[in-house]
């Protein structure tokens, strides 16, 4: 094995694993965006219908999983992306890579500590909260009772932990996050063995250069 390419398998192993969770994690916050969209214009495009009239609104605010759930997304894929160009990086040309085993360690860490700071308060609004909805047909505010009955009739659910999407997205991003850390660790452990492969290496070297040396200088004394 190269002394600049410590740990080459496992570190390729785990940023492999660390892109593909990555992939999946960024995927279904994608999904989860569009299909709240999708269900928040089914359900303004349905009450206008059943209301008969134009003048029908519905307010579906979802603004605290929206928001921390768009975090995430952008965070699997700053993995996806951060661990696709670490692995190219295994190929690349350069003689001592210390420097940048540590700089993707510290990315990845940095990465780590993000999503994990978003997936907290997201998995503890998907557990305990719901979507707030009011709604109005021709100015006259519905009733609690009115708006359930509307949601049953379109088959979708302000509760947070009963939405399938979610739930995805509270559970995959964790992978991630996981490999992530694996990956920093081993990537971290790469660094410190290619700094003492290089400092064996120079030490060796700078021991054969002094033996040269004094040879060079006994000669001389033989000769005369």
């Amino acid at each position: 094995m190269s002394t600049s390419e410590p740990l080459r398998a496992t570190r390729l192993g785990t940023l492999f694993f660390c892109f593909a969770f990555s992939v999946i994690g960024g995927s279904v916050g994608l999904n989860a965006l569009i299909k709240s969209n999708q269900e928040r214009s089914l359900a303004r495009n349905s009450l206008a219908a059943l209301g008969g009239t134009t003048d029908a609104t519905i307010n579906i605010d979802i603004n605290d999983v929206f928001s921390s759930g768009a975090v995430i997304t952008a965070v699997c894929a700053l993995l996806a992306l951060l661990s696709g160009v670490f692995f190219a990086f295994t190929w690349c040309p350069v003689k001592d890579k210390r420097f940048w085993f540590r700089l993707q360690s510290c990315a990845l860490f940095f990465c780590a500590i993000w999503l994990f700071a978003t997936l907290i308060p997201f998995d503890y609004f998907f557990a305990n909260r719901e979507a707030q909805v009011s709604a109005s047909v021709n100015g006259v505010p519905m009733t609690a009772d009115l708006i359930q009955a509307f949601e049953q009739l379109l088959g979708i659910t302000p509760v947070y932990r009963d939405i399938s999407y979610l739930r995805l997205l509270a559970v995959l991003p964790w992978f991630a996050l996981l490999f992530s850390v694996i990956a920093g660790v081993v990537l971290h452990f790469a660094a410190r063995r290619a700094g003492a492969a290089a400092a064996g290496y120079d030490a060796k070297h700078s021991v054969s250069d002094t033996e040269h040396r004094e040879k060079d200088l006994k000669e001389p004394e033989r000769e005369a």
